[in-house]
């Protein structure tokens, strides 16, 4: 894949930082690149399900986004992302003080781009995989990725 311009890169952090839902979760934007991105979220007990682990919708969600904003790097400026379709498999329990998700597209394409993210939970430097989402994400064209 190509390089990121800066142009590319400051649209997607731009969207991101346009996300409420991410704010709501303190989701951290850690990295990007030409079909890559990686997010993480630290541990909090409001995240968890009955047994203490992140919930699987805080898996699924950072798995989502980061799916999302690794696609719109392939996609031109004047377009916006959208999910389509999504399927996770939950490895493990998500457990650590944080969870980082990895994204790569595996298949960029015109209207379509298909990603893959694995997420890791992290904790005392060791991670464990604990979940891989195949997601697909559509591009929209012309259409301003700002709120109407």
């Amino acid at each position: 894949m190509p390089t990121l311009s800066p142009e590319a890169e400051q649209r997607v952090r731009d969207s991101f930082a346009r996300q409420g839902f991410m704010k709501k979760l303190c989701v951290e934007f850690r990295s990007i690149g030409a079909g890559t991105c990686e997010l993480a979220v630290a541990f909090d007990e409001t995240m968890t399900q009955q047994h203490g682990f992140f919930h699987a919708g805080v898996t699924a969600t950072l798995a989502d986004n980061a799916a999302g904003y690794a696609a719109y790097t392939v996609m031109p400026e004047n377009s916006t992302v959208l999910t389509t379709e999504f399927k996770v498999n939950l490895l493990a329990p998500a457990r650590g003080d944080e969870l980082v998700a990895r994204a790569e597209v595996i298949k960029p394409g015109r209207t379509l781009v298909v990603v893959k993210v694995d997420v890791y939970g992290c904790a005392d430097g060791k991670e464990t995989h604990v979940a891989t989402m195949l997601a697909t994400e559509m591009c929209l064209m012309d259409k301003d990725d700002a709120p109407e």
